[in-house]
């Protein structure tokens, strides 16, 4: 039989040992949940995070979206403005190319005398070509100016002139008709009698086959200085003789003999028109060289 005290000690073991398995066990469960708290804490606290960079994403995304779309809309309305720009431009350059037509033609106005009559032949394109950079600024651009539009006009009329002639030839064996206006049947479509008046049937000094043996010239110039000499020979072959030149009497015999001179002189062609100058007999007038070498100054590039 258990004693009493050792009964009430075996007790006290007992309960201990339960209390203490009952402790452990509470704290084991205790720090289970601190644990399980703080995970769940930490994954809220990540989240958060995770939401707030991927919210931020979302907004820089947005952001790059709509000035992507401000750009395309940008991009999209450039072609329309570099058309209106482009436009102005061609309406300005034609407003100003008109106003230089008018320019001309209220020159030609003011300077009647400076007229010719193969002017009426001109079209509005031949008026537009010939104020595409026509300068009136100074005197010399205005007889410049007036000088190459009568080039035009001539141009015109030795293109119809071309081939009358060769029907006159045909029908003549080649031989020069007695006066200009007997030419007039042959053109087709006809032409103002005044402009035949203003030509000239010339032999020439050094005919190379019976077709060169004559043509038509312009017989006069209304500005020798920069006025272009036009000619058609029997075949209908044209020529131009470039002022001030042009308008020397027999200069194309003169500068052919020059020509010869030059190249017995120095064995070999010239290089340049006003080498021959020194070799003209007779000389040239010293106004006729310095209107020459002024010419060719104005021809260079």
């Amino acid at each position: 039989m258990i004693p009493p005290a050792a009964m009430t000690l075996r007790r006290f073991v007992l309960l201990a040992a339960a209390l203490a398995v009952g402790v452990g066990s509470a704290s084991f469960e205790t720090w289970a949940t601190i644990r399980h708290r703080a995970q769940s804490l930490a994954l809220q606290q990540h989240a958060t995070l995770l939401e707030k960079q991927i919210a931020a994403t979302r907004a820089r995304l947005d952001a790059t979206r709509s000035e992507l779309a401000g750009a395309e809309r940008e991009l999209a309305a450039l072609p329309a403005l570099a058309a209106t720009e482009a436009s102005r431009a061609r309406d300005f350059e034609v407003a100003a190319w008109l106003a230089r037509v008018q320019s001309l033609n209220q020159l030609l106005t003011q300077n009647p005398a400076q007229r010719i009559p193969e002017l009426q032949l001109l079209d509005n394109e031949d008026w537009l070509n010939a104020s595409r950079s026509v300068e009136t600024d100074t005197e010399e651009h205005r007889r410049l100016a007036l000088a190459n539009l009568r080039h035009r006009a001539k141009q015109r009329f030795v293109s119809l002139l071309s081939p009358a002639l060769r029907k006159y030839a045909a029908a003549s064996q080649s031989q020069p008709p007695p006066v200009v206006p007997a030419l007039a049947p042959y053109f087709d479509p006809p032409v103002d009698p005044a402009i035949l008046a203003r030509y000239d049937i010339v032999k020439a000094s050094f005919p190379v086959n019976l077709y060169s043996a004559w043509s038509i010239q312009e017989s006069s110039a209304v500005d020798a200085d920069y006025d272009d000499r036009v000619s058609v020979y029997a075949n209908g072959s044209i020529g131009v003789t470039k002022a001030p030149v042009a308008w020397i009497p027999d200069f194309d015999g003169r500068s052919q003999r020059a020509f010869v001179a030059f190249a017995e002189a120095n064995r070999a062609p010239p290089k340049d028109p006003t080498q021959l100058i020194p070799y003209f007999n007779p000389p040239l007038d010293l106004v006729t060289i310095e209107k020459i070498i002024e010419a060719e100054s104005r021809r260079e590039p």
